[in-house]
Protein backbone atom coordinates (compact mmCIF):
# COMPACT_ATOMS: atom_id res chain seq x y z
CA UNK A 1 0.00 0.00 0.00
CA UNK A 2 1.30 3.43 -0.84
CA UNK A 3 1.25 6.54 1.30
CA UNK A 4 -2.34 7.58 1.95
CA UNK A 5 -2.04 10.51 4.29
CA UNK A 6 -0.87 13.32 2.03
CA UNK A 7 2.37 15.05 1.21
CA UNK A 8 2.56 16.80 4.58
CA UNK A 9 2.29 13.51 6.44
CA UNK A 10 5.12 11.12 7.19
CA UNK A 11 5.63 8.49 4.50
CA UNK A 12 4.17 5.70 6.60
CA UNK A 13 2.07 2.98 4.96
CA UNK A 14 -1.05 1.54 6.50
CA UNK A 15 0.73 -1.79 6.92
CA UNK A 16 3.27 -0.19 9.24
CA UNK A 17 0.59 1.82 11.02
CA UNK A 18 -1.35 -1.33 11.83
CA UNK A 19 1.70 -3.15 13.18
CA UNK A 20 0.95 -1.46 16.48
CA UNK A 21 -2.21 -3.58 16.62
CA UNK A 22 -0.20 -6.11 18.60
CA UNK A 23 -1.15 -3.86 21.48
CA UNK A 24 -4.95 -3.80 21.35
CA UNK A 25 -5.11 -0.45 23.16
CA UNK A 26 -2.63 1.22 20.82
CA UNK A 27 -3.64 4.11 18.61
CA UNK A 28 -2.10 5.80 15.60
CA UNK A 29 -2.41 9.39 14.52
CA UNK A 30 -4.42 10.00 11.38
CA UNK A 31 -2.24 13.00 10.68
CA UNK A 32 1.06 11.27 10.17
CA UNK A 33 0.63 7.61 11.05
CA UNK A 34 2.90 7.68 14.08
CA UNK A 35 1.92 5.41 17.00
CA UNK A 36 0.18 7.26 19.79
CA UNK A 37 2.84 6.77 22.43
CA UNK A 38 3.48 9.82 24.65
CA UNK A 39 7.23 9.45 24.51
CA UNK A 40 7.12 9.32 20.70
CA UNK A 41 4.20 11.37 19.47
CA UNK A 42 1.28 13.49 20.60
CA UNK A 43 -1.50 13.21 18.00
CA UNK A 44 -3.28 16.29 19.35
CA UNK A 45 -0.23 18.34 18.34
CA UNK A 46 0.48 16.61 15.08
CA UNK A 47 1.81 19.29 12.67
CA UNK A 48 0.55 17.27 9.71
CA UNK A 49 -3.08 17.82 10.73
CA UNK A 50 -2.88 21.23 12.35
CA UNK A 51 -3.02 19.74 15.83
CA UNK A 52 -6.78 19.30 15.96
CA UNK A 53 -7.54 15.66 15.17
CA UNK A 54 -7.80 12.71 17.50
CA UNK A 55 -6.00 9.40 17.28
CA UNK A 56 -7.80 6.34 15.91
CA UNK A 57 -7.96 3.05 17.86
CA UNK A 58 -6.13 0.53 15.75
CA UNK A 59 -8.58 -2.20 16.65
CA UNK A 60 -11.39 -0.03 15.29
CA UNK A 61 -9.49 0.68 12.10
CA UNK A 62 -8.81 -3.03 11.58
CA UNK A 63 -12.47 -3.84 12.11
CA UNK A 64 -13.56 -1.26 9.56
CA UNK A 65 -10.94 -2.55 7.14
CA UNK A 66 -12.20 -6.13 7.41
CA UNK A 67 -15.82 -5.02 6.96
CA UNK A 68 -14.98 -2.99 3.87
CA UNK A 69 -13.40 -6.04 2.22
CA UNK A 70 -16.85 -7.62 2.23
CA UNK A 71 -19.07 -4.59 1.65
CA UNK A 72 -16.93 -2.70 -0.88
CA UNK A 73 -14.85 -5.27 -2.77
CA UNK A 74 -14.22 -2.82 -5.63
CA UNK A 75 -11.88 -0.66 -3.54
CA UNK A 76 -8.18 -1.06 -4.24
CA UNK A 77 -5.68 -1.32 -1.41
CA UNK A 78 -4.93 2.38 -1.06
CA UNK A 79 -8.57 3.48 -1.29
CA UNK A 80 -9.61 0.82 1.23
CA UNK A 81 -6.88 1.88 3.64
CA UNK A 82 -7.93 5.52 3.47
CA UNK A 83 -11.58 4.52 3.89
CA UNK A 84 -10.85 2.51 7.02
CA UNK A 85 -8.83 5.30 8.66
CA UNK A 86 -11.39 8.01 7.93
CA UNK A 87 -14.35 5.87 8.98
CA UNK A 88 -12.69 4.82 12.23
CA UNK A 89 -11.81 8.44 13.06
CA UNK A 90 -15.26 9.71 12.11
CA UNK A 91 -17.04 7.10 14.24
CA UNK A 92 -14.76 7.73 17.21
CA UNK A 93 -15.23 11.49 17.14
CA UNK A 94 -18.98 11.13 16.55
CA UNK A 95 -19.32 8.93 19.62
CA UNK A 96 -17.22 11.27 21.74
CA UNK A 97 -19.31 14.26 20.65
CA UNK A 98 -22.63 12.57 21.28
CA UNK A 99 -23.39 12.06 17.61
CA UNK A 100 -21.69 15.13 16.12
CA UNK A 101 -19.69 13.90 13.13
CA UNK A 102 -16.32 15.40 12.26
CA UNK A 103 -17.06 14.82 8.57
CA UNK A 104 -20.62 16.12 8.50
CA UNK A 105 -22.25 18.41 5.90
CA UNK A 106 -20.28 21.48 4.88
CA UNK A 107 -23.28 23.80 4.60
CA UNK A 108 -24.72 25.85 7.45
CA UNK A 109 -27.59 24.22 9.28
CA UNK A 110 -30.05 26.84 7.98
CA UNK A 111 -29.22 25.81 4.41
CA UNK A 112 -30.41 22.26 5.12
CA UNK A 113 -33.82 23.59 6.15
CA UNK A 114 -34.72 25.33 2.87
CA UNK A 115 -35.99 23.64 -0.33
CA UNK A 116 -33.46 21.57 -2.24
CA UNK A 117 -33.80 23.79 -5.30
CA UNK A 118 -32.75 26.79 -3.23
CA UNK A 119 -29.83 24.85 -1.76
CA UNK A 120 -28.74 24.02 -5.31
CA UNK A 121 -28.83 27.70 -6.27
CA UNK A 122 -26.58 28.52 -3.33
CA UNK A 123 -24.08 25.83 -4.33
CA UNK A 124 -24.07 26.96 -7.98
CA UNK A 125 -22.74 30.37 -6.90
CA UNK A 126 -19.96 29.06 -4.65
CA UNK A 127 -17.22 29.19 -7.28
CA UNK A 128 -16.01 32.63 -8.29
CA UNK A 129 -15.81 33.37 -12.04
CA UNK A 130 -12.72 32.29 -13.96
CA UNK A 131 -10.34 34.79 -15.50
CA UNK A 132 -10.03 37.13 -12.52
CA UNK A 133 -6.86 37.70 -10.52
CA UNK A 134 -6.52 36.16 -7.07
CA UNK A 135 -7.54 39.19 -4.98
CA UNK A 136 -9.91 40.77 -7.47
CA UNK A 137 -12.68 42.66 -5.61
CA UNK A 138 -15.28 40.15 -6.84
CA UNK A 139 -13.27 37.25 -5.42
CA UNK A 140 -12.81 39.01 -2.10
CA UNK A 141 -16.58 39.48 -1.85
CA UNK A 142 -17.15 35.82 -2.73
CA UNK A 143 -15.23 34.73 0.37
CA UNK A 144 -17.88 36.49 2.46
CA UNK A 145 -20.63 34.79 0.48
CA UNK A 146 -19.09 31.39 1.17
CA UNK A 147 -18.86 32.25 4.88
CA UNK A 148 -22.60 32.81 4.91
CA UNK A 149 -23.37 29.44 3.33
CA UNK A 150 -20.51 27.04 4.14
CA UNK A 151 -18.76 26.03 7.33
CA UNK A 152 -15.05 26.73 7.54
CA UNK A 153 -13.27 23.41 6.97
CA UNK A 154 -10.29 24.54 9.04
CA UNK A 155 -12.38 25.82 11.94
CA UNK A 156 -15.22 23.27 11.77
CA UNK A 157 -17.81 25.99 12.37
CA UNK A 158 -19.72 28.84 10.82
CA UNK A 159 -17.90 32.17 10.54
CA UNK A 160 -20.71 34.71 10.75
CA UNK A 161 -18.47 37.76 11.03
CA UNK A 162 -16.81 38.99 7.81
CA UNK A 163 -13.77 40.21 9.76
CA UNK A 164 -13.02 37.33 12.15
CA UNK A 165 -9.88 35.27 11.63
CA UNK A 166 -9.99 31.83 10.05
CA UNK A 167 -11.33 30.27 6.91
CA UNK A 168 -8.15 30.19 4.86
CA UNK A 169 -8.28 31.71 1.39
CA UNK A 170 -11.62 30.09 0.51
CA UNK A 171 -13.72 31.55 3.32
CA UNK A 172 -11.20 34.05 4.65
CA UNK A 173 -11.93 37.40 6.30
CA UNK A 174 -12.13 40.88 4.82
CA UNK A 175 -9.03 42.63 6.14
CA UNK A 176 -7.58 46.11 6.10
CA UNK A 177 -5.17 45.31 3.28
CA UNK A 178 -8.14 44.33 1.09
CA UNK A 179 -9.73 47.73 1.71
CA UNK A 180 -6.46 49.52 0.97
CA UNK A 181 -5.90 47.58 -2.26
CA UNK A 182 -9.48 47.83 -3.56
CA UNK A 183 -10.10 51.48 -2.68
CA UNK A 184 -6.49 52.73 -2.81
CA UNK A 185 -6.56 53.99 0.76
CA UNK A 186 -3.84 55.22 3.05
CA UNK A 187 -2.60 53.28 6.06
CA UNK A 188 -5.48 54.38 8.33
CA UNK A 189 -8.14 53.63 5.68
CA UNK A 190 -8.68 57.35 5.02
CA UNK A 191 -10.13 57.68 8.51
CA UNK A 192 -13.10 55.37 7.95
CA UNK A 193 -13.70 52.07 9.84
CA UNK A 194 -13.16 48.75 8.10
CA UNK A 195 -16.85 47.85 8.13
CA UNK A 196 -17.63 51.00 6.11
CA UNK A 197 -15.33 49.88 3.31
CA UNK A 198 -16.63 46.34 3.55
CA UNK A 199 -20.15 47.57 2.83
CA UNK A 200 -18.82 49.45 -0.19
CA UNK A 201 -17.68 46.17 -1.79
CA UNK A 202 -21.25 45.65 -3.02
CA UNK A 203 -21.00 48.77 -5.16
CA UNK A 204 -17.49 47.83 -6.28
CA UNK A 205 -18.88 44.50 -7.47
CA UNK A 206 -21.33 46.32 -9.72
CA UNK A 207 -18.55 48.54 -11.03
CA UNK A 208 -16.78 45.38 -12.21
CA UNK A 209 -19.83 43.56 -13.51
CA UNK A 210 -18.75 43.93 -17.15
CA UNK A 211 -15.65 41.87 -16.34
CA UNK A 212 -17.55 38.77 -15.27
CA UNK A 213 -19.77 36.33 -17.22
CA UNK A 214 -23.45 37.21 -17.21
CA UNK A 215 -24.18 33.60 -16.28
CA UNK A 216 -22.24 34.01 -13.04
CA UNK A 217 -23.94 37.32 -12.36
CA UNK A 218 -27.32 35.56 -12.42
CA UNK A 219 -26.05 32.79 -10.15
CA UNK A 220 -24.88 35.30 -7.55
CA UNK A 221 -27.99 37.47 -7.85
CA UNK A 222 -30.27 34.51 -7.09
CA UNK A 223 -27.98 33.28 -4.32
CA UNK A 224 -27.91 36.73 -2.70
CA UNK A 225 -31.70 36.74 -2.87
CA UNK A 226 -31.94 33.43 -0.99
CA UNK A 227 -29.44 34.42 1.70
CA UNK A 228 -31.28 37.73 2.04
CA UNK A 229 -34.53 35.87 2.71
CA UNK A 230 -33.51 32.85 4.78
CA UNK A 231 -30.29 33.51 6.72
CA UNK A 232 -31.12 33.34 10.46
CA UNK A 233 -28.89 36.29 11.37
CA UNK A 234 -30.83 39.50 10.79
CA UNK A 235 -27.79 41.66 10.00
CA UNK A 236 -26.43 39.13 7.49
CA UNK A 237 -29.87 38.68 5.96
CA UNK A 238 -30.22 42.44 5.54
CA UNK A 239 -26.71 42.79 4.04
CA UNK A 240 -27.50 40.30 1.29
CA UNK A 241 -31.00 41.57 0.70
CA UNK A 242 -29.58 45.05 0.08
CA UNK A 243 -27.06 43.55 -2.32
CA UNK A 244 -29.80 41.66 -4.18
CA UNK A 245 -31.83 44.85 -4.54
CA UNK A 246 -28.74 46.71 -5.80
CA UNK A 247 -28.12 44.07 -8.49
CA UNK A 248 -31.75 44.11 -9.57
CA UNK A 249 -31.90 47.90 -9.66
CA UNK A 250 -28.65 48.09 -11.62
CA UNK A 251 -30.24 45.83 -14.25
CA UNK A 252 -33.42 48.00 -14.34
CA UNK A 253 -35.57 45.12 -13.05
CA UNK A 254 -38.20 44.72 -10.36
CA UNK A 255 -37.26 42.55 -7.35
CA UNK A 256 -39.03 39.23 -6.84
CA UNK A 257 -40.94 38.95 -3.56
CA UNK A 258 -39.83 36.31 -1.06
CA UNK A 259 -43.18 34.59 -1.48
CA UNK A 260 -42.77 34.38 -5.25
CA UNK A 261 -39.21 33.10 -4.91
CA UNK A 262 -40.21 30.43 -2.42
CA UNK A 263 -42.95 29.27 -4.78
CA UNK A 264 -40.67 29.23 -7.83
CA UNK A 265 -38.01 27.26 -5.95
CA UNK A 266 -40.33 25.06 -3.91
CA UNK A 267 -39.13 21.67 -5.24
CA UNK A 268 -42.32 21.57 -7.33
CA UNK A 269 -41.71 20.82 -11.01
CA UNK A 270 -44.90 22.49 -12.24
CA UNK A 271 -44.20 25.72 -10.33
CA UNK A 272 -40.65 25.79 -11.70
CA UNK A 273 -41.62 25.19 -15.33
CA UNK A 274 -44.43 27.73 -15.12
CA UNK A 275 -41.71 30.37 -14.72
CA UNK A 276 -39.49 29.29 -17.61
CA UNK A 277 -39.66 30.46 -21.22
CA UNK A 278 -37.24 27.90 -22.60
CA UNK A 279 -37.59 24.57 -20.84
CA UNK A 280 -34.49 22.40 -20.54
CA UNK A 281 -34.90 18.85 -21.81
Amino acid sequence: MTDILGEQASKVTLSRQLQVATNIDACFCIGCGQPDEPELHDPLRCPAMGGHLDAVPVATALEVYDESCETEPELDGEARALHCVITALSDKVSEARGGSNLFGPVQHEWVTRIPMMQQSVLFAAIRAPDGLRKNHPVKVLMRWYRRCVLLSAFDKRALNDPFSEGGGSFTGPFEAHHARDIFRLNENLNGWPLNYWFDQTRKVYLEHVDEIPHHFQLHLMHAAQIVGVHHPDESIREWWNVFYLMIVNDAHLQPETPQAMNLRLSDNCDEWRAREEVVAR
